[in-house]
C-alpha cells in the first residue's frame, strides 16, 4: 500500500474550544463506522508522540483530486495513491501547552508528480519536541521558535 502523508499545521490563537476535524472523516469518528473503532474522544489533545493517536489506517473514506482548492490546496504535483493519511494537526495559542492531530484515510487521483517535497510537519508541546510559545501579538510563530526539517514523499 502506497501512503502519502498530507500535513496541514494551523494555529488557532482566537479558538477557545477543542476541535476536531469533520471531513473527511477522521479514523475513529463515531459517526462513520468506515473509520474503525468509535472514538468519542476526538478533539483531545495527544497525550503521547504515536501519530494520529496511534490509530492504524482505516478504509478509504474520501477522493480527492490533485489540485483540488478545498480548505487546503492540494498541489497539482501531488503523486495519485490509493490509501493516503491526510493528517490535520493544529497547535494551541492560549491556555496549555497543546498538540492536537486528526487523521483520515483519503485516495487522492489525478496527481502528476512522482514525488513531492516539502517541510516536514512542526511538532510542539509533546515530549521530546519544543514548546510553542505564541508571540506576543498572537501572529504567527516567530522564525527562532520553528524548526523545519525537510521532507520527500514518494
Amino acid at each position: 500500500m502506497k501512503l502519502v502523508n498530507i500535513l496541514a499545521w494551523v494555529g488557532l490563537p482566537s479558538a477557545m474550544a477543542h476541535m476536531r476535524m469533520k471531513y473527511p472523516h477522521p479514523r475513529g469518528d463515531p459517526g462513520d463506522r468506515a473509520t474503525g473503532p468509535s472514538d468519542y474522544d476526538l478533539s483531545a489533545p495527544m497525550t503521547s508522540t504515536a501519530m494520529c493517536h496511534g490509530k492504524p489506517p482505516g478504509q478509504v473514506t474520501a477522493t480527492f483530486r490533485a489540485s483540488y482548492n478545498w480548505p487546503v490546496t492540494l498541489p497539482s504535483n501531488l503523486p495519485s495513491c490509493d490509501h493516503c493519511t491526510f493528517a490535520w494537526t493544529w497547535i494551541n495559542a492560549i491556555g496549555n501547552r497543546e498538540f492536537y492531530m486528526n487523521c483520515a484515510d483519503v485516495k487522492i487521483i489525478g496527481g502528476s508528480g512522482k514525488k513531492i517535497s516539502g517541510e516536514a510537519l512542526y511538532i510542539a508541546n509533546l515530549a521530546g519536541y519544543p514548546t510553542y510559545l505564541p508571540p506576543v501579538n498572537d501572529g504567527p510563530p516567530s522564525e527562532a521558535q520553528i524548526h523545519r526539517y525537510p521532507v520527500t514523499v514518494n
